[in-house]
């Protein structure tokens, strides 16, 4: 979960080999700048992802569709990240 009521947020996910992860969220908008900035380590189990990075250790469904990763928090919201 990222604030959003500033504005439009962009949210950056990185998953590295070591098996550790970084979400880092921010905004364009002047004076709001980086909202989050998590790195911790991941575990994948069939289509669920764990990190303390995502929302605090939560676990959520994931799945590719046309090359994006999209997650699916267990309360049903959605993210889609495309690949930079």
């Amino acid at each position: 979960d990222v604030d959003v009521q500033p504005g439009q947020v962009k949210i950056q996910l990185t998953f590295k080999k070591q098996g550790r992860m970084k979400l880092v969220a921010w905004s364009d908008i002047p004076l709001v700048g980086k909202v989050r900035d998590k790195t911790g380590p991941y575990e994948v189990n069939g289509d669920v992802i764990s990190s303390q990075a995502i929302r605090g250790g939560t676990s959520v469904k994931y799945w590719f569709d046309g090359g994006d990763l999209v997650i699916q928090y267990q309360a049903g919201k959605t993210v889609r990240f495309h690949r930079a």
